[in-house]
């Protein structure tokens, strides 16, 4: 149904494939160039009868296209010969070879389809409030209900980017069989637009009216054709999957398989999933001809190409360190789409999978809209001696909160509460840099704060637990060392005090308060040694963040604010600053 209307004053030309025939001999499907129509109208012998209009995004003017004795001259011909090929099959995918590659390209704008998704949901989510019974409002992001649609659109968006490079490496590989990359790019359109379309509905639902407004093009995704077009252009996913799960199951040929085997759920439900057809297969008479292939397997292929899919994207997300959280949210999604097996094969309950989600919720949520620029801004100029600077951020801050709040209209207990949150967070970033930069820089910064401090806005008892045991905070900071060094937990820890850096570094200064998160507290610990120049720490603390929940992009960015605002109070620096370790 190509665009083949006629336009006034602009000629048309299209490849069509046609049937070559010599003297009476077939020899083959090839493409020629034909010209459709001229300035003035069609071309003789060539109608064009223009289709209903589509819904969704500016729709181009398809029609269906007929011919009829249109006569061509020699140089029409875009074959590679006129002699009668000897497979006329393979001719024609020689020729089709950018239809698999149509099919994999297809879904990208889908995805920055889901990070448009995230970006309004997460935004609405935290300016719509509700009230109950008593005065207080609150934001509908405080409802689980509400956070996890959120977090799967934004889950999918991170893991689905990072495995798109590896999709089109295969796509545009020329040692790979056809056959093969096409079936990656099958793979690819359904599992990413059947995402799509869930999340879609998730989150429109989840933003009342908004979702239905044209210009926040969630409904334009989920209902209108936008996903469903592209469903069906370059070959429609069921009946793509249906080939595709069908000569994988021949052993025809084979598309590249998941990393990470041993470790992945979603790699062994792949591959369980497989593995049962194939024995379904195996106990056939009659084989893939037999009409059980139609009644038992074929019902599966869109499923068993989703979950390959899902584990590629899962391999993908952490070869490319997307932060954990979202990987589990992600993994927690799709174990959701065939919970029985996971029952059923990995022992993974309903009450488990609940429990890893609400981990997983915990670890993302306070990334979704938090904002560290002024802890780090705060820390940099604190470290770097410059405390008259650390009450001009805050201020900075606090004016960009309170004008939020007025827009919102939040209520004033819950904006008081946000308010003094932002003051408590830009105390404690202070305190925990001092165990890096000095204690007298952090006294000089939190004394030039507390000077400008709104009186509603200072606490007059400790944030740290006096009643709590140096036996528990010795506890609680081990946890957080191993989490925030992960793997080389081991190897730093052979360089410290352990029974200091424990307790009072890791269990009484950095993770003593419920304030910041433990990711923020990586960031406070690399901004503060960028302001001292000490390169090794500065490494280990950023790969920390992203061990913390960060993503590459937040730890990119919290390095270079670190380092210009440390070089406008005049650090300067004898060895580079390193750059983000890339996992």
């Amino acid at each position: 149904m190509p665009p083949t209307t006629p336009i006034e004053g602009f000629p048309k030309m299209a490849v069509v494939m046609a049937r070559l025939i010599v003297e009476g001999e077939d020899r083959g499907i090839h493409p020629f160039i034909v010209e459709t129509s001229d300035s003035q109208g069609m071309c003789p012998n060539i109608t064009s009868a223009r289709l209903p209009p589509r819904s969704g995004s500016t729709p181009l003017d398809f029609a269906i296209t007929t011919f009829n004795r249109v006569h061509l001259p020699s140089t029409a011909f875009l074959g590679v010969s006129l002699d009668k090929p000897d497979n006329v099959q393979l001719l024609l995918h020689s020729y089709l070879w950018r239809i698999g590659l149509g099919t994999g390209i297809l879904p990208i704008h889908g995805i920055n389809g889901l990070a448009f998704i995230a970006t309004i949901g997460a935004d609405y989510s935290y300016r719509r409030h509700v009230q109950g019974k008593g005065p207080e409002k609150v934001p509908i992001i405080s409802f689980r209900t509400q956070q996890l649609p959120l977090l799967h659109s934004i889950a999918a968006a991170h893991v689905f980017k990072a495995w798109q490079p590896a999709v089109i490496k295969v796509l545009m590989s020329d040692e790979m069989d056809p056959r093969s990359r096409h079936g990656m790019g099958v793979v690819f359109k359904a599992t990413v637009s059947r995402m799509i379309t869930t999340i879609a509905r998730e989150v429109g639902e989840r933003i009342g009216a908004q979702g239905l407004f044209g210009h926040n093009f969630i409904s334009q995704l989920e209902v209108s054709n936008d996903v469903r077009g592209m469903a069906i252009a370059e070959g429609d996913i069921l009946v793509l999957s249906i080939r595709l799960f069908s000569e994988l199951l021949l052993g025809r040929y084979t598309v590249p398989q998941p990393d990470h085997h041993e470790q992945s759920l979603l790699s062994r439900h792949s591959a369980g999933v497989f593995s049962k057809a194939s024995e379904v297969l195996g106990s056939l008479p009659k084989g893939h001809k037999d009409p059980a292939f139609n009644n038992l397997l074929l019902p599966q292929s869109e499923t068993a190409v989703m979950a390959l899919g899902n584990a590629l994207a899962y391999s993908a997300a952490l070869h490319a360190g997307v932060p954990r959280p979202l990987v589990d949210i992600f993994e927690l999604l799709v174990i959701r789409q065939d919970e029985g097996w996971y029952i059923e094969n990995a022992e993974l309950t309903q009450a488990k999978r609940m429990q890893m989600e609400d981990a997983a919720v915990r670890a993302a949520l306070p990334h979704v809209k938090g904002s560290s620029w002024y802890l780090i801004a705060s820390v940099a100029f604190s470290a770097s001696n410059r405390p008259e600077a650390v009450p001009v951020v805050f201020h900075t801050a606090l004016a960009e909160l309170q004008r939020e709040q007025l827009e919102a209209g939040e209520e004033s207990t819950a904006a008081h509460e946000a308010q003094l949150k932002l003051a408590r967070r830009s105390r404690d970033c202070l305190f925990q840099a001092g165990l890096l930069c000095g204690y007298s820089r952090s006294i000089n910064g939190l004394l030039a704060l507390h000077e400008t401090m709104p009186s509603h806005l200072r606490d007059s008892e400790t944030l740290r637990n006096t009643e709590k045991s140096i036996q528990d905070y010795a506890k609680d900071g081990s946890t957080l060392y191993k989490k925030m060094y992960g793997d080389n937990a081991d190897n730093v820890q052979n360089l410290l005090n352990r029974w200091f850096s424990n307790t009072i570094g890791y269990g009484v200064v950095y993770g003593g308060a419920d304030v910041l998160t433990q990711s923020e507290s990586s960031f406070v610990i690399a901004t503060a040694n960028i302001a001292m120049g000490t390169p090794r720490q500065i490494a280990w603390h950023l790969k920390n963040a992203m061990n913390g929940g960060a993503t590459l992009d937040e730890v990119q960015a919290v390095r270079k604010i670190a380092i210009e605002v440390a070089s406008k109070a005049g650090v300067t620096w004898h060895e580079d600053i390193p750059e983000v370790a890339q996992t």
